[in-house]
């Protein structure tokens, strides 16, 4: 990320994000990163609307999930879902990490 770039966060945690704003205060980096604790659905919608679509080049969403390999519960179903969708958005770049229990990377083209 360049030196004037910014980080918006999707969270829902304080408890998990209070670890993390931690170490973004160490790392210098506390005033480039936007947290949002809010469902991510409800953040992006509401980045939309004050009209950040097409402005922002990354979003890290923490989202929900339970231990998934073979689940067929919503949770589960939910997230292939979100993944097929940025998977087949032809003006993203998508990255799956096998990092913890997955980390979806999405870069805009």
């Amino acid at each position: 990320m360049s030196p004037s770039g910014r980080l918006i966060a999707c969270d829902i945690s304080e408890e998990w994000t209070a670890i993390a704003r931690r170490y973004w205060r160490e790392a210098d980096v506390e005033e480039r990163i936007d947290l949002r604790l809010a469902p991510a659905l409800q953040t992006l919608t509401a980045l939309a609307a004050q009209g950040w679509a097409g402005q922002t080049d990354l979003i890290f969403i923490d989202a929900g999930e339970e231990p998934y390999p073979a689940d067929q519960d919503a949770p589960t179903l939910g997230v292939r879902a979100f993944n097929a969708l940025v998977h087949a958005d032809a003006r993203v770049d998508m990255v799956l990490l096998p990092m913890s229990d997955g980390i979806t990377l999405g870069r805009r083209r």
